[in-house]
């Protein structure tokens, strides 16, 4: 997490001073998910998508991996900043909206 936050604050630093401060609070955020949805993905590599259960009162069946439903939720807020993050980038400033596509992996 700390190289992706120091990548980041490098880029970051090359927004105007008046994006700074959101790009920033988004980039930790971006980061803060990115971590996450990457340790959901190695629990659900080691883990079915369907699980059974036993809640102990005579209902046993299958379910949903509530890893999965987490997942999906995270994925899709987590490339939702990414789209912003760019788009905070203002457009003469091509180059750094190139590095942080390249480093959010668009």
């Amino acid at each position: 997490m700390n190289a992706l936050k120091r990548k980041m604050k490098d880029i970051l630093a090359t927004l105007p001073d008046d994006q700074r401060f959101i790009a920033s609070e988004m980039a930790d955020n971006y980061i803060f998910l990115s971590v996450r949805v990457t340790e959901l993905r190695e629990a659900l590599d080691k883990q079915p998508t369907i699980i059974t259960y036993d809640n102990g009162g005579g209902q046993k069946g299958l379910r949903e991996n509530p890893y999965l439903a987490t997942y999906n939720k995270l994925v899709t807020r987590h490339a939702d900043l990414c789209m912003k993050l760019v788009k905070l980038i203002p457009g003469e400033a091509e180059d750094v909206r190139d590095e942080l596509e390249k480093f959010i992996g668009l």
